[in-house]
């Protein structure tokens, strides 16, 4: 007989079952663990969008896109549209795509100004 074959003797009254609590305790880890990740998510997305007195908002990412000390520490900048022009008179519609390396597609074409744009001088 192999040891593996081997059964312990039970007494005639010994009907006990063994409980496992690995599910459990491994169901309340997951349970804990999304509750970790979500709850932090949740108010993130709740106070982004809201201002103090909880009216929804985008003003609180204003300073993100409007303040000049992140082109210094992130060389991060966006331009930001003061006014908008349509001459009505006019049937031909262009827009322009900024490409990221000084150069520009105007609707199908290139505009190329990356030597005018100082940032851009290290790329190739």
């Amino acid at each position: 007989m192999a040891v593996a074959d081997a059964k312990i003797p039970r007494s005639a009254g010994d009907d006990r079952r063994v409980i496992d609590f690995s599910k459990p305790v491994m169901a309340a880890v997951v349970v804990l663990l999304a509750i970790m990740i979500v709850l932090p998510m949740g108010w993130l997305a709740v106070y982004a969008f809201a201002t103090k007195d909880g009216q929804a908002t985008l003003g609180n990412f204003v300073t993100l896109f409007t303040d000049p000390s992140f082109v210094d520490r992130y060389n991060l900048f966006i331009l930001e549209a003061k006014r908008i022009w349509i001459d009505e008179s006019c049937k031909e519609r262009r827009t322009m795509h900024h490409r990221g390396d000084g150069s520009f597609t105007v609707d199908g074409g290139t505009l190329d100004l990356r030597k005018r744009m100082v940032k851009w001088r290290h790329l190739p």
